[in-house]
Formats: structure tokens, C-alpha cells, sequence
């Protein structure tokens, strides 16, 4: 799959968000609620203004760490839940259905098919993990991992990487192996996790 003009611009304004989010945390406003109580020289000097460059390539790291942190733990026990619990095999072989939709659609070169399958894939795995908090809070989390998917899937090999881990996935939910199944599903987040980040290091190079 190509990493596209499309890509790279969503890429870059994936990469603009990220940093403001991570400077808006760490150079925080005074309190407006007591403005009016203090000083006007107080108030200026108790303002604090991101400096001209900390905005960079570390606080578009910690972000993106951060979300694929608290991904990798809760995909992993999702995984790890759907393979204990399932007692149905069909179940388990529409996961398997999934994978291969997903398969067809990367060999088919289609970038809006892939994400759409990935997205079902997903929402097969949630919906059998018995735990409708973990589901909850991913789905809240997906909405900001549609650009960093698009970023990682496009790297030359991820996209054929990917694949094979989520072979290792179902393979681990058809012998029930809730330890492997885990695994496997860390793995591929943190794998995902390492093309984004070079994506995104390429990027900010280009643009540099």
C-alpha cells in the first residue's frame, strides 16, 4: 500500500494535534477565576507561554505513547478474555472470517477497505470479551487512532506484519489459549505503535 499525498497531510495534521494537546497539558493557563484578585504584573508573570520550539518531535511522542500505551493493555486483555471465555466455535471463525476480509481487502490494495475491515475485526474481538467497560472506553479511543492506523498500515512492511499478528491472534483464540491471545494482541500494538512513530519521524523531517 502507498503512503499517498492523502496520507501524508492527514499524517501531518495528526502530528500538529498531537503536539498542541501535549504543550495545552504541560503549559497550563493561570486560573481565570482569580485573575481579577491579583496584581496585573503577577497575573503576567504568572502566565506561562509555550517557548518558540519545545512543541516538537518529544511531546508528538509522549502523545502518540500514550495513546498506544493504554491501547496495548486493554486490546491485550480483551484478547486474552475472548480466548478464555469463547465456547462457541463459530464465534471464533467469524473472527477468523474477519481476518480474511481484512486480508482481501489489503491485497486489493484498498486503504478504506482495510480500515473499514480492521474496524469490524475490532468490534468482533470487543464484543466478545465479556467486559463492556473495555469496549467502551476503546471505541472512545478509536476515534483518535483512524489517522495514526492510516500513518502505520501505510509503512512499506507494516501492512504485511500486521497481518501475520493478527494469523497469531486467531490462531491463540482457536485453541483458547488466553495467554498467547494477549500476547499476540500487545504485540501488535506495539509493532503499530513503532511504524507510526517512524511515519511520523519521517514527516517531521520533510517538514523541518
Amino acid at each position: 500500500m502507498c503512503f499517498d499525498r492523502r496520507s501524508r497531510q492527514d499524517a501531518s495534521r495528526l502530528a500538529r494535534g498531537l503536539s498542541n494537546v501535549s504543550c495545552a497539558k504541560r503549559w497550563r493557563q493561570p486560573d481565570l477565576g482569580s485573575r481579577n484578585l491579583a496584581p496585573a504584573r503577577s497575573r503576567e508573570a504568572g502566565t506561562q507561554r509555550a517557548p518558540q520550539g519545545t512543541c516538537g518531535r518529544d511531546h508528538i511522542e509522549a502523545g502518540v505513547g500514550e495513546l498506544y500505551a493504554i491501547r496495548g493493555l486493554l486490546e491485550g486483555f480483551a484478547a486474552s478474555e475472548f480466548a478464555r471465555l469463547a465456547d462457541d466455535q463459530a464465534v471464533v471463525a467469524q473472527f477468523g472470517e474477519k481476518a480474511k476480509a481484512l486480508r482481501v481487502q489489503a491485497l486489493a490494495n484498498d486503504q478504506a477497505g482495510v480500515l473499514k475491515a480492521k474496524t469490524e475485526l475490532y468490534d468482533m474481538l470487543l464484543d466478545n470479551c465479556g467486559n463492556a467497560l473495555v469496549k467502551e472506553i476503546l471505541n472512545s479511543l478509536y476515534s483518535r487512532f483512524n489517522l495514526l492506523r492510516t500513518t502505520s498500515l501505510t509503512h512499506p512492511d507494516r501492512l504485511p506484519t500486521s497481518l501475520r499478528e493478527i494469523d497469531k491472534l486467531f490462531k491463540a483464540l482457536k485453541t483458547r489459549d488466553a495467554e498467547a491471545a494477549g500476547a499476540a494482541a500487545r504485540l501488535h500494538v506495539a509493532n503499530a505503535e513503532k511504524a507510526a512513530m517512524q511515519m511520523l519521524d519521517e514527516i517531521s523531517e520533510e517538514q523541518e
